[in-house]
């Protein structure tokens, strides 16, 4: 019998679709293996697929799976309660980054970061999102630390609006910046 596997990058209506001009096969995607007869059509397959998913997700999460990622939310929920509280007491572009590295650290999925205030601080900081771009990274990296880390501060700002989030990689430039700021 002939294998359809799904290859990297692979959407499954594809491999559905392939696995329809060779009937009969079995199917091979991630960890699904499917028979498929000549009575198969494309929404028996993806029917096969969809009950495969529940029966996966029903057997992964337990009930005490459930309660360790509610906790989990609930945990990330208060520190991002707190975080939130902070932005009230930020009177430093310094102190603002290092709020940004504590927010890179906690999910937003099921938290929220309190724009307005963010907002406020940034504004009564003079940062805005997106300053300071520059698409010579020589030139940008020639400028002085303040103006990098407005650009940082400005990236951070930026990304928390649109996606609810700072970037996850703040860290890295934080550290070169005060690494620099302590010359």
């Amino acid at each position: 019998m002939i294998v359809i596997e799904g290859l990297v990058g692979e959407y499954l209506d594809d491999v559905i679709d392939r696995a329809l001009d060779y009937r009969p096969c079995t199917i091979k995607f991630n960890n699904w293996i499917c028979s498929v007869s000549n009575a198969d059509s494309h929404k028996s397959i993806r029917e096969k697929w969809e009950s495969f998913q529940k029966k996966e997700a029903e057997e992964y999460w337990t009930v005490e799976r459930l309660a360790k990622k509610e906790k989990k939310i609930q945990e990330e929920k208060e520190k991002m309660s707190i975080l939130n509280d902070e932005l009230k007491l930020i009177s430093s572009k310094w102190e603002l980054l290092d709020w940004f590295i504590k927010c890179e650290k906690i999910s937003t999925l099921n938290t929220q970061v309190d724009i307005d205030r963010l907002k406020e601080v940034c504004e009564k900081l003079n940062i805005s999102s997106n300053m300071n771009c520059d698409d010579d990274v020589e030139r940008f990296n020639k400028q002085a630390v303040e103006y990098r880390l407005d650009w940082l501060l400005g990236q951070c700002l930026s990304c928390t609006i649109e996606i609810g989030c700072p970037h996850s990689v703040i860290h890295n430039f934080a550290e070169e910046l005060k690494n620099e700021q302590k010359k």
